[in-house]
């Protein structure tokens, strides 16, 4: 019998996705390579943009979340730097963006960590579930196969 976390395996398969993993131990090359081709946010241009640094990356959940740490310019004061956590779901999509900006590096570690187990509680798979069939929505070629993956 498959667990949810297999079925959800075969089904971001079928789609064309791999789970994230530690692909460096450098938090910018870690957190740039599981983000490259499913969102821009941690691209090098992005970062330069809003010159911005990652901090810390790493996966949640058997690699289904990717959690990472930013460092940026105070939005009021720009000698000042802070802090930000974000959490992507499997699709690179932001599922955890509640605005909290951290001057406190102890804080943000606190909280880095907290949602790193948050997001590998075993309730976090019924939200990758529901990424899955919104995905599924929108990509019609891959219907068929993530449905069959779920079943």
């Amino acid at each position: 019998m498959k667990t949810l976390e297999n079925k959800l395996l075969e089904a971001i398969h079928a789609l064309g996705f791999e789970q994230y993993q530690n692909k460096s131990s450098y938090p910018d090359y870690n957190t740039q390579g599981n983000l490259k081709g499913r969102t821009p946010y941690a691209s090098p241009e992005t970062l330069k943009y809003f010159k911005a640094k990652i901090q810390r990356g790493t996966h949640s959940a058997n690699g289904f979340y990717f959690v990472m740490m930013e460092s940026l310019p105070h939005p009021d004061y720009d000698m000042k730097r802070v802090k930000r956590v974000r959490v992507f779901n499997i699709f690179g999509w932001i599922v955890s963006d509640d605005g909290l900006i951290f001057t406190n590096g102890a804080k943000a570690d606190q909280a880095f960590n907290d949602l790193v187990k948050l997001y590998g509680q075993p309730e976090a798979l019924e939200e990758v579930k529901q990424a899955i069939s919104d995905r599924v929505g929108r990509d019609g070629k891959a219907l068929d196969r993530a449905i069959e993956a779920l079943a």
